[in-house]
């Protein structure tokens, strides 16, 4: 047993628990840990066994070793309690409070201001409340009355109809320079339209597109579309820019073509519309209204009898009126090379009839010449002055090794050569003036053989026969009192022989010696 006072325990043989943790406990002491330091110490007595000592008496030896003495664990600093956090509770039942930031007040050192005072700057007038009243357009008469003024998307449509009543096919709109038409092939400023600057041009396209287009995605990415002008016809507006700003042109394809414009077929030329195979050749100048004689041939081909006819052509040009189910026109954007590959696949359709507007190429004429030689009527434009040189220009696209058997495919398919020239008739409007070579045996000999220098010969002298030379279409309409006779001697592509005639039939020639001398 423990003496009172002493520091072993001698019923074991160890230190009291006093000595070991007089502070407590390893764990700190207390209440709580008497507990379970008695079940320690009932299972060490459990494990102690009683053995003999030296002296004969026995004394409880436990089978674990003494316990060492522990040093008491060291102290370590501790932290303060935190005390728990508190909000305040907001009017909404809860939330984010915001808090403001501390300002620190920072006293800058005083310094003495100088006042300068400034003369007040004069205030814009105040916009008046009476609308703006609008120029209408001038009447387009009288030259000299430009206006540099804004117009909106109504007044160009004005301009294009004012341009359109005057027998315009183009209208040209650029920057700073005169609104200016292609008549009859010529170019003429339009009187009295007004004179735009570069962004007002720009403004002005697109707002016409906006009010004519309905596609806002092609606004900036098409630099060409088309829309339709109330009892004017089809608009075809292409946008470019020069070393002036922006501009436009804008082509004009009427619904129907004026009787002033209309071209007269005479007897000759509608007799090809009875032919079913073959090429029939359209030749003329730029603006000399090929394809819209190429268009009239094939109307009347099938007003005569059931036929399927396809167009292929660049552009709008002429459009093919909705009640021509027989027609199918094909509209081509880009260079020959598409408008190859789009007559091609209307071969493999299967036409009666095949309109190419261009043959100007090897492989475009070869398709047409083997297209006439497969059973297909074909006719075909090409720009020369005349039939004749029409002629020179098909057999100048071939190499001169080819130029043989051109000659004699031309002989064998072609059926005619019709040349035109459009002139301004005194009453206004164009007429036109008609070269007529039909394919007979004689000129069909003479092109075989490789004589083509004397292809003029046989052309003047078979009138008898159907074919009729330009010079005398041109005389023509000059004795009927359509034509001047100065406008006829500009479009005659021989003038010299058209002298001649004119004096013949004591026709004044003076006008040739004026422009002479001027």
């Amino acid at each position: 047993m423990k003496e009172p006072g002493s520091g072993h325990d001698e019923d074991l043989g160890m230190p009291v628990a006093d000595e070991l943790w007089p502070h407590g406990n390893a764990w700190g002491g207390g209440v709580d840990d008497s507990r379970t330091r008695q079940e320690d110490d009932s299972r060490t007595r459990q494990e102690e066994v009683r053995v003999p000592a030296a002296d004969g008496s026995l004394r409880l030896d436990s089978s674990r070793p003494a316990a060492a003495i522990m040093p008491p664990p060291p102290s370590f600093p501790v932290a303060p309690p935190i005390r728990p956090l508190s909000f305040p509770d907001t009017p909404s039942g809860g939330g984010v409070i915001e808090t403001k930031p501390t300002r620190v007040a920072v006293e800058a050192p005083q310094t003495e201001t100088v006042r300068v005072e400034t003369p007040e700057a004069p205030r814009p007038p105040v916009a008046s409340a009476t609308p703006i009243v609008t120029t209408p357009l001038p009447s387009y008469g009288r030259r000299g009355t430009h206006r540099t003024s804004t117009v909106g998307t109504n007044d160009l449509e004005q301009l294009l109809r004012a341009a359109a009543a005057r027998g315009a096919s183009t209208v040209y709109l650029r920057a700073a320079v005169e609104l200016s038409m292609r008549v009859h092939g010529e170019l003429q400023v339009l009187e009295g339209a007004p004179v735009l600057s570069a962004d007002e041009i720009e403004t002005l396209l697109v707002s016409l597109k906006l009010a004519h287009d309905h596609d806002p995605r092609r606004l900036l990415t098409s630099a060409e579309w088309t829309f339709e002008l109330e009892n004017v016809g089809r608009i075809r507006c292409a946008v470019f820019i020069d070393h002036r700003g922006a501009g436009a042109m804008f082509e004009i394809v009427p619904f129907r073509t004026a009787a002033t414009d209309q071209i007269g077929l005479s007897l000759d030329v509608r007799q090809l519309a009875s032919e079913r195979e073959g090429l029939v050749i359209v030749s003329g100048a730029r603006g000399a209204g090929k394809l819209l004689l190429m268009h009239q041939i094939a109307h009347l081909i099938t007003r005569g009898r059931q036929t399927y006819v396809i167009t292929v052509q660049r552009g709008m040009g002429v459009r093919t009126a909705h009640e021509e189910t027989s027609i199918s026109q094909r509209e081509v954007r880009d260079g020959l090379d598409d408008m190859l590959a789009v007559a091609r696949a209307a071969l493999r359709e299967n036409p009666d009839v095949l309109v190419l507007q261009h043959a100007r190429t090897t492989p475009l004429m070869s398709l047409a010449l083997d297209a006439a030689a497969s059973g297909h009527l074909v006719i075909a434009g090409i720009t020369a002055p005349s039939a004749l040189g029409a002629i020179d220009r098909i057999v100048e696209l071939y190499s001169p090794e080819h130029a043989r058997h051109v000659q004699l495919q031309l002989a064998q398919h072609v059926r005619a050569v019709v040349a035109q020239v459009m002139v301004p008739r005194i009453r206004g409007g164009s007429i036109a003036a008609q070269e007529v070579m039909l394919m007979t045996s004689a000129i069909a000999a003479v092109l075989a053989d490789g004589r083509a220098w004397q292809l003029r010969s046989a052309l003047e002298a078979g009138p008898t026969r159907g074919m009729v030379p330009l010079g005398d279409g041109l005389l023509a309409l000059v004795r009927a009192g359509e034509v001047r006779p100065e406008d006829a001697y500009r479009y005659a592509p021989d003038q010299a022989a058209l002298l001649e005639r004119f004096e013949r039939h004591g026709i004044d020639t003076s006008f040739a010696h004026l422009s002479r001398l001027g």
